[in-house]
């Protein structure tokens, strides 16, 4: 697992009209917690933004350096607005690098199963494990490879390899995934979908065909209207 820097500050405000005012000045309000009482601190939203940005996420280790401050930390928690989606508050947890330390890390899965070529569809039921290391041991995602699943074959926890100094906490029967056979719904879209050029061709003349109709029938319609009849 990466470590990333990021810059905090003290803050004194708390409560949801202080957090309010903190956020209209493009900051964060957060919280510490560790071996001392929890400190309250601000992050700048463009610094927290851009941290959110590096390609393993959340999963990262902190040095939380500002204000006489220095430790390392992860983070616990986002709270995020439900509607615009935005970063509300922060909550991190501080770590010692010699204690293990429990967190849950998505499931990437790699290779092309053999199931897929033979027509068949991965299902991953899962996509997260929790884990726990020492936090210079923690992986920010754990790779397994389906190359080897066919048609009927299943992935469970218990089949995922690790290194020695990492503990897979979860039950070795959950199912992380699967090859299934498409239903035949899915077989019925995919055959609506796929047009060889010839198909096109004949479908474009058809059209084509039903529009001159139509126009023949309207014109027919103008000549026999009852007040035309009647002029």
């Amino acid at each position: 697992m990466k470590t990333l820097d990021l810059k905090v500050k003290f803050r004194k405000e708390t409560g949801k009209n202080a957090s309010r005012r903190l956020r209209n000045e493009q900051l964060i309000p957060a919280v510490i917690y560790g071996k001392d009482e929890p400190q309250n601190l601000k992050v700048l939203k463009n610094d927290f933004d851009r941290l959110l940005e590096n390609p393993d996420g959340i999963n990262v280790l902190l040095n939380i350096k500002g204000d006489d401050l220095e430790k390392e930390a992860i983070i616990k928690k986002i709270q995020r607005d439900p509607v615009k989606d935005t970063v509300m508050h922060i909550d991190f947890m501080e770590i010692d690098e010699n204690k293990e330390l429990k967190i849950t890390v998505p499931i990437v899965l790699t290779g092309t199963a053999e199931g897929v070529s033979e027509g068949g569809v991965l299902a991953q039921q899962k996509i997260e494990l929790e884990i726990e290391s020492l936090p210079k041991n923690l992986p920010s995602s754990i790779e397994v490879d389906v190359s080897e699943l066919g048609i009927g074959d299943s992935l469970i926890v218990g089949d995922v390899e690790v290194e020695e100094d990492i503990k897979i906490l979860e039950e070795s029967e959950q199912l992380i995934a699967n090859i299934v056979l498409p239903t035949e719904e899915e077989e019925e879209e995919e055959e609506e979908e796929v047009l060889t050029a010839e198909e096109l061709e004949e479908l474009e003349e058809l059209e084509e065909g039903e529009e001159a109709v139509g126009e023949e029938g309207a014109e027919e319609g103008e000549e026999k209207t009852p007040a035309e009849d009647k002029e």
